[in-house]
């Protein structure tokens, strides 16, 4: 391996050229979880995640409840009934 002058990373890098052991994963592979099956069932995690997540987008999060438990959205994308709504997470509030 090479390295640049101007900053020090390499430049050309050589890969390998065996085999991986697992199968790639694309349209067949394993689906992630989405929706209401990773909604929270426990307002502690939901709180502690929603605060977290405000701070590192460090935009407005909206807690919510619904039928399978609570969920948190940016409240800009919060188009649910006002009624569900527990707290809304300001990064910028003191």
């Amino acid at each position: 391996m090479r390295a640049c002058g101007l900053c020090g990373f390499a430049c050309e890098v050589i890969a390998t050229v065996t085999w991986t052991l697992r199968a790639p994963v694309e349209r067949g592979g394993p689906r992630r979880k989405t929706g209401a099956e990773t909604m929270s069932q426990n307002l502690t995690p939901a709180q502690d995640h929603a605060w977290n997540l405000a701070k590192t987008l460090m935009v407005c999060i909206t807690l919510f409840e619904s039928d399978g438990g609570y969920g948190v959205l940016p409240s800009d994308e919060f188009d649910g009934d006002p009624a569900s709504v527990i707290h809304e997470y300001d990064p910028y509030a003191r």
